[in-house]
């Protein structure tokens, strides 16, 4: 197939041209200008995502739903446009084809490429960017950015919210405190601070330490407009994959959610596949008794000095303790007597009897003794004889006079009504 894009430079175009020419191929398109169209539709979501986003040249990094979402929206931001549909048709009958893409949307992860960590070697290599920056301030930027990001694991948005009170220097080490959606302190790297060292003092308390001045959202444009091109320009995505998994074999699960600012497990999902098989040999003692390797926290010291005292009173007991836990007994006992009393009317059959051991020869009160004084003293079961009734229930139980007497009565107002007893 012999095409070439415009508006692309040639060293794009020599990159990416057999990943692309091939991806459409594999599709197998119907004919040839439906795979020229294709094929530049492909072309350029490939540059984009290789330069813009730093995904590798490999088909189930680069045909991820989401990654395709997000180059959809921001090439046809209106979904009903025909650009919109155009490339969503494009690109996922492409991914379908040559990654197993479902086109159903509530199927998709919440995952925008694969995990790809820094080496060692390119680690090294980021340094040489943040010195070659043009000015003494954009190196200051430079370094304060990879110490954020890669030695405390911050976002971009978040990097771009710290200020100078937020960065704090102690015997230790640097702590970086964040705001915003998940605030927390994080300990900033060992391996990463040396960066700070040369920028910790220019810091200003009550300013921003990268780009003050600018507005939210423009400065975390500005960060991400500072951080294009090719390695070793700084990813901040792969330096916070980085940060989290060098934390993963370390940190406990909790530990590690909050430091890194996850609002759920699910986060967790795309680092899953990097984790490596432990020998659980080295472990055998912690999967034994994981309490005694715990550490507790400083505020429960009064706790754990309360529990102490009272297992040391439960293995040598006192006669108070023993008097205390005997009241203990009888008072519950009486609450249970007394709900049992009162769940039926007092007085009657049916009213229930203790008939629990511990109970026995002792004298409870009954429920005419808990009543307050200006109640009046009758059992619930009487009625008095002198209280009236209600037709409807003089009907139930009343005799053959008292019916004549009702039919009487509901004739005379028969005819006072005109006719109507209603």
């Amino acid at each position: 197939m012999q095409y070439r894009p415009f508006n692309v430079t040639p060293a794009d175009w020599d990159r990416v041209q057999d990943f692309a020419r091939q991806a459409v191929v594999d599709y197998g398109p119907p004919n040839i200008p439906v795979g020229t169209r294709m094929l530049s539709v492909v072309t350029h979501y490939v540059i984009w995502a290789t330069n813009n986003e730093h995904v590798p040249l490999d088909r189930a990094e680069l045909f991820h739903p989401t990654l395709l979402g997000r180059y959809v929206r921001m090439r046809a931001p209106k979904k009903q446009s025909s650009l919109h549909k155009t490339l969503h048709s494009l690109l996922f009958r492409v991914a379908s084809a040559v990654a197993d893409v479902d086109h159903n949307r509530k199927k998709r992860g919440r995952i925008s490429h694969g995990v790809i960590p820094y080496n060692a070697r390119e680690l090294a290599e980021l340094e040489s960017w943040a010195v070659a920056r043009k000015n003494a301030v954009h190196r200051r930027y430079a370094k304060t950015f990879l110490a954020l990001a890669g030695g405390a694991g911050l976002q971009s948005v978040e990097c771009a919210h710290v200020r100078g009170r937020d960065v704090v220097r102690s015997d230790a080490g640097y702590s970086v405190h964040v705001t915003g959606r998940y605030p927390r302190t994080v300990p900033i790297q060992t391996e990463w601070a040396s960066y700070l060292d040369d920028v910790f003092d220019d810091f200003d308390a009550d300013q921003f330490v990268l780009f003050p001045g600018q507005a939210d959202d423009a400065r975390v444009r500005t960060l991400k407009w500072f951080c294009v091109g090719a390695h070793p320009a700084p990813f901040a995505q792969r330096l916070r994959d980085t940060w989290v998994l060098s934390q993963l074999p370390v940190l406990p699960l909790g530990a590690l959610m909050h430091a890194a600012g996850m609002p759920d497990v699910q986060t967790l999902r795309r680092y899953l596949p990097r984790i490596t098989a432990t020998d659980l040999a080295g472990w055998d003692t912690e999967l034994r008794e994981p309490s005694a390797h715990l550490r507790p926290a400083a505020a429960d010291g009064a706790w754990t000095a309360g529990y102490c005292q009272m297992r040391d009173a439960t293995e040598t007991p006192s006669r108070l303790l023993t008097l205390e836990a005997a009241a203990e007994g009888a008072r519950r006992a009486m609450t249970a007597y007394v709900r049992d009393q009162t769940a039926v009317p007092a007085g009657s059959a049916h009213a229930s009897t203790s008939t629990s051991t511990s109970t026995v020869g002792t004298v409870f009160p009954t429920v005419h003794d808990l009543e307050p004084d200006w109640m009046p003293v009758r059992s619930r079961s009487q009625v008095p004889s002198d209280a009236p009734r209600s037709p409807r229930k003089q009907r139930s139980t009343a005799g053959p006079d008292a019916m004549a007497e009702l039919k009487a009565h509901l004739q005379e107002r028969r005819t006072k009504d005109g006719g109507d007893a209603r």
